[in-house]
This record gives structure tokens, C-alpha cells and sequence, in this order.
């Protein structure tokens, strides 16, 4: 199979396990949400950015370090494979020690036991994550795509049933540590790999020299992009941290997980292609293009319909998470750019320039939360927009200089005008309507009229856009296409 196809075919598996894992756990989500309170998902909030940070320093970016690397052998992985299993059991303890401060921090004693059961998933996770590893550098999405959807309907169903009677924010914490649990067992049952009782200390030097900066990139993002957890916990209250945390959560399935899917396929593929520019460049332009095409008017038509689904899925009790929400939305006009520009950095070898970018990015987080944490969680979630915006910036400078001298700003005009046309037609219909269901519906009508007049026009976009899909449908259907 060449790159293409094998590209192709990682990523509808790479959008099963990524975005159609992560919707089967939305929906079981909505269902836990019309039952339990914000203040409930304010609490698990609390301790997402500690839980996050001890993932990382886990993993340690030597996962990227291993994709990168074209001859990663049985001493490079058995070397990840238990370092990560001895740090992942270090992060445990130190946070099973550090549940107490966690709680008096934030004055919610509960917090100590959430927190002590919640870490257990570190380690789970850590069992697994050369199994995934291995995967994803062979572009093979098929398996992690079953096992994580299994994970998540079985423990989506135990959320389910234990919201329902009366367990609280429990119904959150525990689905999570089976989810961890299942998924580490089905991998090692269907995946073969198995470690050997190796440790070189010159493939973990090695493979060192350029995670690191991975991993610094990573780090700063978590203990940034998740500061405002507990910033809002601390200083506003657990209920409008639940009422942030879950308007995240609809940013994330809509935005963040189809861009991240996306990523995970991007970064192997552009890998092989580093020793052929040409090549690269034509592949990087018509990426670019194709994901400005699919992702520009989802956003705006997100951004407008915000309201209704809310208010249609988890009921009036979450109103006062729309504004949130739609601030968050607007990251999605530049965050999978910026995410794009990265992984073809880092594929390339240059992942300094992409701790550069990340760390200007980071600098602007700092300064906007110092500026507007006094003005509101609004204020916050924009400041963060912002610096997103800062951070593409400077990526396009360094993938200019670096890896490609083609524009493409001519060839997203039209993508551009049509999402500012559709745009411009919701916001008309939502000011003379009411009617929640009618709003959703339109913008699933102008959505599919987006693309019905992107074909007869024969827009670039359109065509790289289709080219790339055409292959995963059947042969009949591709005419349409």
C-alpha cells in the first residue's frame, strides 16, 4: 500500500478513534450531564491539570521521540516501555501523598479521595503506551479504534447507571478508571508486542535528545492551556468551573478531536517525507488547504449555533455555559493550523522551532490570564484565543523560512468568502426565530450547501479536500464526490 492510501486509511481509523471514540463518551457525557450538577464536573475539574501533568511526565514526549526515529528497534521500545512504567508509578505516589494539599487548596475535602482514585489511570495508561505507539508509527488506527470504543461504551454505560442513582461525581470518576483499565487489558490481549528485559541507556539518550523538547512543548501547554482549572476553581467556584469544563468539552469534540485526529495521522506521514521536499511542500499546501476547507465554516456555523445545543442537550441549567462556549469556538479558526504547523516541524527533526513557537504562545497565555483574570472567565477563555493566534503567527514565519515558499492564501479566498456568506445567513435566521430545532437544522442544511456549492464551482479547496476522501468510499459513490 503506498503513503496515500496508507495515510488515507489510517485517517478514517485515526477520525473513529479519535472523534468517534471521544462521541460516544460525549453522548454518555449529555446523559450524565442532565442528571448530575455543574458544581459535580467542577470538582473532577479541579484536578484535571494535576492528573494531566503526571500523564506527561510519564510519557515524557518519548512517544514522538519513537514515531520520528525511522529505526526504532526492541531496545529503543522495552527502554520507553519501563521507564515510563517506573515513572507513571512515581507520579501515583506522589500525588496519592499530595491528594491532602490538592484538597485543602481548593477546600473541598472530597477532593482527596477523587484525586487518589483518579491517579490509578496513570498507570494503566503508562502499561500501553508503546502499544500505541508502535501503532500509530505503522499508521495503524483499525485496533486502538475498537478497543477505545469498546472502553468507552462500557464505561459510559456504568457513568450512566451510576448518575442515576445518586452516586454524584463518582458516575465521573470511576467510568474514567475502568475506561483505563479495559483499554490496557484489550491491548495487550490483541496487540503482540511484548517487552524485553532491556534498558540501554544510549537508545534512552538518544531518543532524549529530541523528546525533550517535545516534552517541554507538552508540559508548558498542559500547565497553560489548563491553568484556567484551577485559577477558576480556586478564585470563582466549583459550579462555574463545571459550567467551563463542560462548554470544553463540546469545544473539544467539535474542534480540538477532529484536529488532533488528523495530527496524529499528520505527523508519521510527513515523517516519511522528510528527505523529499517537493514533495513535503505540495503535501503541507494542499494539508492546509483541505483543512481550512472542512474546518472554517464548521466553526463559524459552531459558533452561531451554540445556544440551541446547549440548550437542547443538557437543558436550561447549563445556559450559563453558551457564552463560554462560543468564546472557545473561536479558537477553531486558528488552533489546527497552528497544530499543523508544529507536527510538520517536529516531523521534519525541527522540533526546537516548534518549542519556540510553543513557548511565544505560552508567554502570551501568561500575560493575558495576569491581564484579564480580574474581568472574568470570558476575558481568560479570549486571552487564550488570542495567544493561539500569536503562536500561528510566528508558525507561519518559521514554516515560510523553513520548509516551504508557496502561498496559499489565494486559493482559501474563496473558502473564506463562502464561510463569511453562510455565516452572515445563520445569524440572520437565528434573529428572527426562537425555535431551537429549527436553528440546528438550518445549519446542518447550509453546512451541506457549503460543499453542494464548492463542487459546482470547482474550488481548489474542494478538490484537495475531495481527493482526499474519494478513496474511502465506495466507487459508486465517489462520482459524487
Amino acid at each position: 500500500m503506498d503513503l496515500k492510501k496508507k495515510s488515507l486509511n489510517a485517517l478514517k481509523w485515526s477520525f473513529v478513534d479519535s472523534f468517534g471514540v471521544y462521541f460516544v463518551r460525549f453522548g454518555f457525557t449529555i446523559a450524565i450531564a442532565r442528571e448530575l450538577t455543574p458544581r459535580d464536573y467542577g470538582l473532577v475539574g479541579m484536578i484535571a491539570i494535576f492528573i494531566s501533568l503526571a500523564a506527561l511526565i510519564t510519557e515524557s514526549g518519548f512517544s514522538m521521540a519513537l514515531i520520528q526515529k525511522k529505526n526504532s528497534n526492541q531496545k529503543d521500545y522495552s527502554t520507553v516501555f519501563f521507564f515510563s512504567l517506573a515513572v507513571s508509578i512515581l507520579m501515583y505516589v506522589v500525588l496519592f501523598f499530595s491528594s491532602g494539599l490538592i484538597a485543602e487548596f481548593y477546600n473541598e475535602p472530597l477532593l482527596k479521595d477523587i484525586t487518589r482514585v483518579a491517579a490509578l489511570g496513570i498507570v494503566f495508561s503508562a502499561l500501553i503506551t508503546v502499544h500505541i505507539t508502535i501503532l500509530t508509527k505503522n499508521l495503524e488506527f483499525k485496533i486502538p479504534a475498537y478497543i477505545k470504543m469498546v472502553s468507552a461504551l462500557l464505561s459510559g454505560i456504568l457513568g450512566v447507571i451510576l448518575a442515576y442513582n445518586g452516586f454524584g461525581v463518582w458516575s465521573l470518576v470511576y467510568p474514567g478508571l475502568v475506561a483505563s483499565m479495559l483499554t490496557t487489558c484489550l491491548f495487550w490481549i490483541f496487540n503482540k508486542w511484548k517487552p524485553s528485559l532491556i534498558f540501554s541507556l544510549d537508545s534512552f539518550k538518544s531518543l532524549y535528545k529530541y523528546g525533550i523538547n517535545i516534552f517541554a512543548q507538552g508540559f508548558t501547554s498542559i500547565l497553560l492551556d489548563q491553568i484556567y482549572y484551577p485559577l477558576i476553581g480556586k478564585f470563582y467556584s466549583a459550579t462555574e468551573l463545571g459550567l467551563f469544563s463542560n462548554a470544553d468539552k463540546f469545544y473539544q469534540i467539535f474542534v480540538r478531536r477532529i484536529t488532533i485526529s488528523y495530527g496524529r495521522v499528520a505527523f508519521p506521514a510527513f515523517s516519511t517525507l522528510q528527505d523529499k521536499p517537493v514533495e513535503f511542500a505540495s503535501t503541507y499546501r494542499k494539508t492546509a488547504i483541505a483543512l481550512a476547507f472542512i474546518l472554517l465554516p464548521f466553526t463559524g456555523l459552531l459558533i452561531v449555533s451554540a445556544k440551541p445545543v446547549i440548550l437542547i442537550l443538557l437543558t436550561d441549567k447549563w445556559s450559563k455555559s453558551i457564552p463560554f462556549l462560543q468564546l472557545l469556538y473561536l479558537d477553531g479558526f486558528v488552533f489546527p493550523f497552528l497544530l499543523l504547523n508544529q507536527n510538520v516541524l517536529n516531523a521534519v527533526g525541527k522540533s526546537k522551532l516548534s518549542l519556540i513557537i510553543d513557548t511565544v504562545k505560552k508567554v502570551f497565555v501568561i500575560t493575558g490570564a495576569f491581564v484579564a483574570f480580574k474581568i472574568g472567565i470570558q476575558a481568560l477563555i479570549l486571552s487564550q484565543v488570542i495567544s493561539t493566534a500569536i503562536g500561528l503567527l510566528v508558525s507561519i514565519f518559521f514554516i515560510r523560512n523553513n520548509i516551504i515558499h508557496q502561498k496559499i492564501f489565494k486559493e482559501l479566498l474563496p473558502v473564506i468568502s463562502l464561510t463569511l456568506i453562510f455565516v452572515f445567513i445563520s445569524i440572520l435566521f437565528l434573529k428572527y426565530t426562537n425555535t431551537n430545532i429549527l436553528i440546528v437544522m438550518l445549519q446542518g442544511i447550509l453546512f451541506l450547501s457549503y460543499f453542494v456549492l464548492n463542487r459546482y464551482l470547482h474550488t481548489t479547496a474542494y478538490q484537495y479536500f475531495s481527493s482526499f476522501l474519494r478513496p474511502l468510499f465506495p466507487v459508486k459513490l465517489q462520482k459524487y464526490l
